[in-house]
């Protein structure tokens, strides 16, 4: 007996335990579910965070490409500008050469009327210019002057290249606008944005913040013939600065000796250079003339004569969209030091628009709006989201209040249903390693040093986010 009310002791008190025993199990597979999409609504808001910073990161990098593309595409507008010089410097050089040939006797009868220098390198420079001059005379004359009837007959006719680097000139322009539009109106910047995001996820969305559009746009700035002017001389600066040696100045001279009360002041100077006079005008000048002053002039013949200038050979050619204007730049020092030869060049000057050869002058280029900032900074601030119902987790919008970094904007409340971060993406102007010579390279488009790196998104965008896509609810700040 005793045996039987022990048993049926015991079954009542597992009676008893068994309601308990499902309460428990109900309490943790609730904590587990809880837990699971505690877990997993964090997960994803990390995958949210994650991807707008590679968005921004990766939409900063664009705009960086988008800059350093346009400064390649202005040195290659100032390479081809550079080209169309350099063929017409190469075109006067040819003629100035095929004039001195025909006028070696001038050259022969003024060195034997001053006396220079005996130096190594004065009559280095002396004999192979006249060897050469005198090699081609006696090639002329054996066969009859066709070389030089040949050179001055067909060289200009070299400027039809103008042609071929005017029809690149105009692609890289295209180019140039295309790629400054496309970057104004962010549409690259969109697509990348959008497809780094769901590179992470699939149900990812990307906007770029309105105020991308004002920067982007006010950034940089076309410049050439407008309204407010002509706006070209800072293209015509680098341009002028670029030449090489022998388009800017392609000159020598040999020095006479000064003796007293007989000569001084002797020299044969060679000045040639190319200029662009203005920014629809080429113009390429080469002389070669004897210069000494004598002993005997004034009233009683005690005064030192006037500079005698004697042109031995001269060239220029002309290339402009206007027709000739019969001026010359410096020309590496011919108008100055020899005007009179300098003189013959220009009334005798070769018009390439004749030869078919067409430059309707300097063009647009793109650089930054305000030239004088040291410092010129290009955010983008992209905003990510994903819906709330595309959340895998056990219940919709669970009650989950996650603090610190994480709390960007409560997913218990979350506007609009959505899961969303902003991130803030920064182009900025550093080379890669200092200047050779120790200057300082201020920001423009014409050096590929544009980068990007991540930045703390201003409460600005944070508010336009917020109005925008999250139904003004404004991101909390980070602790």
């Amino acid at each position: 007996m005793r045996f039987q009310r022990s048993s049926r002791r015991q079954g009542a008190d597992c009676g008893q335990a068994l309601p308990l025993g499902l309460v428990f199990c109900v309490a943790v597979i609730a904590s587990m579910l809880f837990l699971f999409s505690t877990s997993k609504l964090v997960d994803e808001k990390l995958t949210v965070t994650n991807a707008a910073d590679t968005a921004a990161y990766s939409t900063g990098v664009v705009q960086a490409r988008a800059l350093n593309y346009e400064a390649y595409l202005n040195r290659a507008i100032v390479a081809n500008e550079l080209a169309i010089g350099q063929a017409i410097s190469l075109i006067s050089w040819v003629e100035y050469f095929a004039n001195a040939v025909i006028n070696d006797l001038v050259l022969i009868e003024e060195l034997g009327r001053w006396a220079y220098y005996l130096d190594f390198a004065n009559y280095l420079k002396l004999i192979q210019f006249s060897g050469t001059l005198t090699g081609t005379a006696i090639v002329n004359a054996y066969f009859g002057g066709s070389i030089t009837t040949y050179i001055q007959t067909y060289a200009p006719y070299v400027g039809i290249l103008v042609d071929a680097f005017d029809a690149t000139l105009l692609a890289l322009r295209a180019s140039l606008v295309a790629t400054d539009v496309g970057l104004a109106t962010l549409v690259t910047q969109k697509q990348v944005a959008r497809a780094v995001a769901q590179k992470s996820d699939p149900t990812l969305q990307a906007e770029i913040v309105l105020t991308a559009i004002y920067q982007n746009w006010n950034f940089t700035h076309t410049y050439g013939k407008n309204t407010n002017g002509d706006e070209r001389g800072r293209l015509s600066s680098v341009v002028t600065r670029s030449r090489d040696a022998f388009t800017a100045n392609r000159s020598w001279t040999i020095d006479g000796v000064d003796i007293p009360f007989v000569q001084e002041n002797v020299a044969i100077k060679r000045r040639g250079g190319t200029d662009l006079v203005s920014y629809d005008e080429w113009v390429a000048v080469d002389t070669l003339a004897s210069h000494g002053t004598t002993f005997g002039c004034g009233k009683i013949g005690l005064s030192w004569c006037s500079d005698q200038e004697t042109p031995i050979a001269y060239a220029s050619v002309d290339l402009s969209s206007n027709g000739s204007s019969g001026t010359a730049g410096p020309s590496g020092g011919a108008k100055a030091e020899n005007p009179q030869t300098t003189q013959l060049a220009l009334d005798n000057q070769v018009d390439l628009t004749q030869y078919y050869a067409y430059w309707p002058g300097l063009g647009i280029t793109i650089d930054l709006a305000d030239l004088t900032n040291k410092d010129p900074r290009l955010p983008v601030t992209v905003f990510v989201y994903k819906p709330m119902n595309t959340s895998k987790t056990a219940g919709r919008n669970p009650n989950i209040h996650p603090t610190g970094q994480l709390d960007l904007f409560n997913a218990a409340d979350a506007a609009g249903s959505k899961i969303a971060s902003i991130s803030t993406a920064e182009v900025y102007f550093s080379r890669p390693e200092p200047r050779p010579d120790g200057l300082k390279e201020l920001p423009s488009l014409y050096s590929p040093y544009w980068q990007s790196h991540l930045i703390a998104t201003s409460e600005t965008n944070k508010l336009l986010a917020a109005a925008l896509y999250q139904s003004g609810k404004f991101l909390p700040p980070v602790p």
